[in-house]
């Protein structure tokens, strides 16, 4: 057992300096037993948030109060926004049963971290969610646009969930004002963001995952986003296209902090 943590920790190292999917990899070619390899994604991620997002945002933004994940799937992302930012309280949205359960399980020793069973939407109602069987990060509002080559392969199931607007919920929740938010939700991020209201001014910063093509259909693309951004009064100062220029991840600053 010692021996194989102590193996966990060196690829861990490795994948730093690789990158996360070369986790698969070498989980395929040496084995790992299952519970660790777990554990190694999970630290893998850190360089998503540390890298991609912290290091553009922290000579503006040192102490956030209040964090939105949305569209949390494991909650990892949220944990690692503990460690950074453990005065933060953190909410993470996440509607799909079976990843709500998993973010409860792996973010049940943060205390600062609260996960709600809910859709983020424009409007608050109940909705279908389509859950991919295959990659259960891939669930969405939308159904898949078939026509590429990517998504034939991946299969949708329907179910009903409660959808909520960010502004009623902070209303709820008695928050006047959010920090920093993290958006990945498959193809809803702009309604997502019109479900902010009069909120969005306010936000310090937002990483937002951008689909460049048509990965849902009828979902709102790069341009429509980066162009209400723009409206709302951030500047997209950070975007990395996916290697096969399907979408990327952006990082938008409020013009407050631009001189």
């Amino acid at each position: 057992m010692e021996s194989e943590n102590v193996f966990v920790k060196s690829i861990y190292i490795l994948v730093q300096k690789i990158n996360f999917r070369a986790i698969r990899i070498i989980k395929i070619k040496i084995g790992i037993k299952i519970e660790n390899y777990r554990r190694i994604q999970r630290l893998a991620i850190i360089n998503t948030v540390k890298k991609d997002f912290i290091n553009y945002i922290e000579k503006y933004i040192s102490n956030p109060k209040i964090i939105l994940e949305l569209g949390s799937r494991d909650g990892i992302q949220s944990i690692e926004f503990t460690k950074i930012y453990p005065n933060a309280k953190i909410y993470a949205f996440e509607c799909y049963k079976p990843n709500y359960k998993l973010c409860i399980r792996n973010t049940a020793h943060f205390k600062n971290i609260k996960v709600i069973k809910k859709a983020v939407f424009n409007e608050n109602k109940k909705l279908e969610f389509y859950p991919d069987s295959i990659n259960w990060g891939a669930g969405s509002l939308f159904l898949f646009n078939r026509k590429l080559n990517e998504n034939k392969k991946l299969k949708q199931s329907k179910i009903t969930v409660d959808a909520i607007r960010i502004d009623s919920w902070a209303k709820e929740e008695k928050i006047k004002k959010i920090d920093l938010c993290w958006i990945d939700l498959q193809g809803a991020d702009y309604e997502a963001l019109e479900s902010m209201g009069d909120m969005i001014y306010d936000i310090d910063a937002m990483f937002i995952e951008l689909e460049i093509k048509e990965l849902y259909k009828n979902q709102k693309l790069y341009d429509v986003v980066v162009n209400f951004m723009k409206d709302k009064g951030f500047s997209l100062i950070y975007f990395h296209k996916s290697i096969e220029d399907l979408y990327g991840n952006g990082i938008f600053l409020n013009n407050k902090f631009i001189k």
